[in-house]
């Protein structure tokens, strides 16, 4: 499930291997303060509170702590500084719109707050949103809603088929200031892509695709 990312190493002439301090493949993990903190994780925090957890590398340099904090920035300020165009230039946008999908689909009850992964492509320079993981608490398994509520305070259903969740989810780690989680971030973006499509117009387009005959039957 985890993609096999072995220590980067590059070759230097005259020098042998070492370790890149940019443009390497790397694996985050959207995370609370509390989860993170109970795991013993290396960690560091967005402008806006969002916990991260490094994946991988496992030992992460300091140069290479700083890459992986600046390249999750960009993509934070682009998202939450409802800039579509530029969050495709950041991660694979048809990817994101598939996670949101699975997310919203399964009802899962951690969508794009915790246990959401994201992997830098050092040759694409775009994240993806994977691997999918963590959907022990999704279709229904979990009847938890405390805490879990959209924009108006009120309580989000996990257990019924029907309804939106991933949507209408607000953060809810307490030392998040962003609002909304990730993926209902992304559905309430009013900003299009370079070719005119809204984020919402991508989902509409990636469930045509990938869910319509799944769904069907």
């Amino acid at each position: 499930v985890m993609p096999d990312l072995d220590e980067p190493l590059v070759e230097v002439e005259e020098e042998g291997d070492v370790v890149p301090t940019e443009n390497f493949d790397f694996i985050l993990e959207l995370d609370t303060a509390a989860n993170a903190a109970n795991a013993g994780d290396q960690t560091f925090t967005t402008d806006r509170g969002q916990t991260m957890t490094h994946k991988t590398p496992d030992e992460p340099t300091a140069e290479q702590v700083a890459f992986m904090d600046k390249k999750y920035q960009a993509l934070e300020d682009a998202l939450y500084g409802d800039d579509l165009a530029t969050l495709a230039t950041l991660v694979d946008i048809n990817d994101f719109a598939r996670a949101y999908l699975v997310n919203e689909v399964s009802k899962n009850l951690d969508a794009g707050v915790t246990s959401c992964y994201f992997t830098y492509n050092s040759e694409t320079g775009k994240f993806t949103t994977a691997p999918v993981w963590d959907y022990d608490n999704a279709l229904g398994n979990s009847v938890s809603i405390a805490e879990r509520h959209d924009k108006n305070g009120a309580m989000l259903d996990l257990t019924r088929p029907d309804g939106w969740y991933a949507r209408e989810l607000m953060h809810y780690d307490t030392n998040f200031k962003g609002g909304r989680s990730v993926f209902s971030q992304a559905c309430y973006m009013t900003s299009k892509t370079a070719d005119g499509k809204s984020f919402l117009d991508i989902v509409k387009d990636v469930w045509a695709t990938d869910f319509a005959d799944t769904a069907a039957v």
